[in-house]
């Protein structure tokens, strides 16, 4: 049997940085609760434009955040995602109730999927002008499958 020392240091290494940080996700990797006190619910959510992501914590029994992407439209916040199979996705699809961080900002909220085409079409070109997405003439993520949410107050 082989010894990999720099391999095990590599987990002890990750062990400890993880444990050291708080709830929030870090990158692909999911978190537990966000932290923050709450903020009175914004006149505006422009403030995003210039924030690339958001953390959102879903299942408030059993708390499980996420790294994403968010667009403010017509006073709104929406997040999307790519189908109803991811675990941050199937949680709000049994439980509309969110916290989501903006930088330092931590917002209680409820969700609702969307599904009126003129809300859909607008969020998908905030989304494009955002994130400077190149999408194909009529591609459109939620037909492919994607679902969108937009963000109210409890």
């Amino acid at each position: 049997m082989r010894n990999y020392p720099a391999a095990g240091a590599l987990v002890l290494s990750m062990a400890l940085f993880l444990s050291g940080c708080d709830g929030n996700p870090m990158g692909p990797i999911a978190g537990g609760a966000l932290s923050g006190e709450p903020q009175p619910w914004p006149e505006s959510w422009t403030f995003t434009d210039r924030v690339e992501n958001i953390f959102l914590e879903t299942d408030p029994d059993d708390p499980y955040s996420v790294t994403l992407w968010g667009v403010a439209s017509d006073d709104h916040f929406y997040i999307a995602g790519a189908s109803d199979e991811s675990t941050w996705v199937a949680n709000l699809l049994k439980d509309p109730r969110v916290k989501l961080a903006v930088e330092d900002q931590l917002f209680v909220a409820r969700v609702e999927q969307v599904s009126e085409p003129e809300e859909l079409a607008a969020v998908l070109q905030a989304y494009v002008a955002k994130y400077q997405i190149e999408t194909d003439e009529g591609s459109n993520f939620i037909e492919e499958g994607g679902i969108l949410f937009r963000l109210h107050q409890p």
